[in-house]
C-alpha cells in the first residue's frame, strides 16, 4: 500500500431485504405452524411420560397406557406431516412473489441484462430462500416449544437431568456461532461462481455461430471447464463447514443422552424415570441432527438474498407496474391530441408512413414503446395519452411493434396473435392472420392455430415467424404500428402482404428498413439528431382512434 493510500472503512450499509414473510395470508399459514407446533411438543411429552408409566406399571395394568400411547403416537405423526405441509406452503408462497417480481424486473429492464444469471436468481437463489423459509424456519418454530417442554420436563423428574441435556445445547450453540460466518461466506462464493458459469454458458451458446465459425469451440470448452472447476471448489468448501455443523450436531444429541443416563444411574433413578429422560433425548435427537442443516440453510439464505433483493420490481397495486392509469390531464402533455409532433423530427397525423433513418433508429422504435427510459423531456403521447406512464393494458391497445430480433413467447400460434390483445375474438385473429399471409401455413400445421411454438417460434420457418409478428402487431389496428426491419425477415409473398396490411392501416406507421419502398410507397423520411447516440429530447404526439 502507498503511503498516500488510505485503508478502506468497513462497510457499514445494511444488507438488502426482501419483502415482509408475515403478510396476508402467509401470516396464518405461520400462525398455524406455531399452533402445530406447540401441539407436537406437548404430544412428545405425552408420549415420555406414557412410556415411563409403561415401564413402572404393574404387569396387569399395561393395556390401558399401551393404548393411550398409540392414540398419542398417531396424533404426533399426523401434527409432524401437517406441520411439513404447511411449511411447504409458506415457502412456495414466498418464492411466488419473489419469483414474479425477479421476472418483472428483468422483464422491464431493470434486472440483470444476462439470461443466464436471471435463470440461476429465479431457480438456485430461490430455492436457497425456499430452503430456509419450508426447511429452515418451520423446524426452527417446531423445535423452540419442544427444547422448552422436554427440558421444562426434564427438570419435573430431576433437576440435574436438566443439567445435563442443557449443557450440550449450550455447548452446540457456541460451536455455530464460531462456524456459521464461515459457512456465508463459503456459501456466498458458491454463488458467486455458480452465476458466473451460468453467464458463461449463456453467452457461448448465444454467439455460438461466430464461436464455430472461428474455430473457437475448444477455447470455449476450456472457459467454460475452468469455471466449472471454480463451482466443484467452491462447494466443495461449503461441504467442509456444512460438515462441521453436522458433526457438532451429532455429538450434541449423543451427548445429551450419555449424559442423561450417566445422571440418572448416580442419582439411582427409578426406570420409570430414565424411561422417561430416554425418550425425551430421544426426541430431541431429531431437532438437534437438523439444526446443523438449518445453520446451513440460513447462511445460502443469507448469500441468495444478497444477490436476489437488488434486483426485485416493485409489487403490483397502487404505484406499482401494474397501476392502473386514467385518461387525465397528468397522463397528457398537451390537449391537443391530433398533432404528431418532436421538434426537427417528426409531425405525423393517422395515415401518415414515417421512416426512421439514423444511427440511432434502434433506440427511436423502443422509446416509442416506453420500452427504454428516454432523455429528460423526452415524452410520448398516442392519442392524448403518455405511454411511458400508462398502464400495459391501455398501452398495448395503442401500439404494436413487429421487429425481426425480438423472438416470440412459447405457447400456441393463436396465443401469439393475440399476446397483445388477448380480448380479441376469433373473427380478428383469424382476419389478422390472413391479412399477414399465414393462412397457408395454417393449411400446413396439422394442429393448425393450436400448434405449439418453442423456442422462439419453432416449427415455423424464420419467414412465417415475421408473417405471425406482423398479424400480432397490426390485430386490432393500433393508432401506431411500428415495424422494426421486419420485412428483411420476410419472403417476397410476406413483403406483399406487408404492403398491403401498411397500406390498409388507418392510423400511422412508424418503421425502419432497408428497402422502404417494399413496406410503404410514398413514406416520408425522418433523420435522427444522435447527440452521442441518443434520440434528442422532445415530445412525440401520435392521434387516433381512443383504445
Amino acid at each position: 500500500m502507498s503511503p498516500t493510500t488510505r485503508p478502506t472503512a468497513p462497510s457499514t450499509v445494511p444488507p438488502p431485504r426482501l419483502p415482509a414473510l408475515l403478510v396476508g395470508r402467509r401470516r396464518g399459514l405461520v400462525g398455524l405452524l406455531v399452533a402445530t407446533a406447540t401441539t407436537q411438543a406437548a404430544l412428545t411429552v405425552a408420549v415420555a411420560l406414557l412410556v415411563g408409566a409403561l415401564v413402572s406399571a404393574p404387569p396387569g395394568g399395561t393395556t390401558p397406557v399401551a393404548a393411550g400411547l398409540v392414540v398419542v403416537l398417531a396424533a404426533a405423526g399426523g401434527t409432524a406431516y401437517g406441520a411439513r405441509v404447511l411449511a411447504e406452503r409458506l415457502g412456495q408462497d414466498y418464492v411466488h412473489e419473489l419469483r414474479g417480481r425477479l421476472v418483472g424486473a428483468a422483464l422491464r429492464g431493470a434486472g440483470a441484462r444476462s439470461l443466464g444469471i436471471t435463470i440461476a436468481r429465479t431457480t438456485n437463489d430461490l430455492t436457497a430462500v425456499r430452503g430456509w423459509v419450508a426447511e429452515g424456519i418451520a423446524p426452527l418454530v417446531a423445535a423452540v416449544p419442544l427444547v422448552a417442554g422436554s427440558l421444562g420436563l426434564l427438570a419435573a423428574l430431576h433437576p440435574r437431568l436438566a443439567l445435563a441435556a442443557g449443557v450440550p445445547l449450550v455447548l452446540l450453540v457456541s460451536a455455530l456461532l464460531a462456524v456459521t460466518p464461515h459457512a456465508y461466506e463459503r456459501a456466498a462464493a458458491l454463488r458467486r461462481q455458480r452465476g458466473r458459469l451460468a453467464g458463461r454458458v449463456t453467452d457461448s451458446l448465444r454467439a455460438r455461430d461466430g464461436i464455430v465459425a472461428a474455430g473457437g469451440e475448444e477455447r470455449e470448452l476450456r472457459r467454460v471447464a475452468r469455471d466449472s472447476r471454480r463451482v466443484g471448489t467452491a462447494a466443495v468448501a461449503r461441504a467442509r463447514t456444512a460438515g462441521l455443523l453436522q458433526a457438532a450436531c451429532l455429538v450434541a444429541g449423543g451427548a445429551t443422552a450419555a449424559l442423561v443416563v450417566a445422571v440418572a444411574r448416580a442419582d439411582d433413578l427409578p426406570a420409570g424415570v430414565l424411561a422417561t429422560a430416554l425418550t425425551v433425548t430421544g426426541a430431541l435427537a431429531a431437532p438437534l441432527a437438523g439444526v446443523g442443516r438449518v445453520a446451513e440453510l440460513r447462511q445460502n439464505f443469507r448469500a441468495a438474498r444478497r444477490v436476489v433483493a437488488p434486483h426485485l420490481g416493485e409489487p403490483p397495486g397502487p404505484g406499482g407496474p401494474s397501476a392502473p392509469a386514467t385518461r387525465s390531464s397528468a397522463l397528457r402533455v398537451t390537449s391537443d391530441a391530433e398533432r404528431v409532433f418532436v421538434p426537427g423530427l417528426l409531425d405525423a397525423r393517422p395515415g401518415d408512413r414515417v421512416r426512421v433513418v439514423g444511427p440511432d433508429a434502434a433506440t427511436t422504435t423502443a422509446t416509442l414503446l416506453g420500452l427504454v427510459a428516454p432523455e429528460p423531456g423526452h415524452e410520448v403521447v398516442v392519442d392524448g395519452w403518455d405511454c411511458g406512464r400508462v398502464a400495459p393494458a391501455v398501452r398495448r391497445r395503442l401500439v404494436g411493434l413487429a421487429a425481426h430480433d425480438v423472438p416470440l413467447e412459447r405457447g400456441t400460434l393463436a396465443r401469439a396473435v393475440r399476446y397483445r390483445r388477448p380480448d380479441a375474438d376469433d373473427d380478428a385473429v383469424t382476419a389478422a392472420l390472413t391479412a399477414a399471409g399465414l393462412d397457408p401455413v395454417l393449411a400446413r400445421l396439422p394442429r393448425g392455430a393450436r400448434t405449439e411454438l418453442r423456442r422462439g417460434g419453432h416449427p415455423l420457418t424464420p419467414a412465417e415467424v415475421a408473417r405471425v409478428k406482423v398479424a400480432r402487431a397490426a390485430l386490432g389496428a393500433p393508432v401506431l404500428l411500428v415495424l422494426d426491419r421486419i420485412d428483411a425477415a420476410l419472403d417476397a409473398e410476406g413483403r406483399r402482404h406487408l404492403r398491403a396490411l401498411v397500406a390498409a392501416h388507418p392510423g400511422v406507421v412508424v418503421f425502419v428498413s432497408d428497402t422502404p419502398e417494399e413496406v410503404a410507397p410514398g413514406y416520408r423520411t425522418v433523420e435522427l439528431d444522435a447527440e452521442g447516440g441518443s434520440v434528442r429530447a422532445g415530445t412525440a404526439r401520435v392521434a387516433g382512434a381512443a383504445p
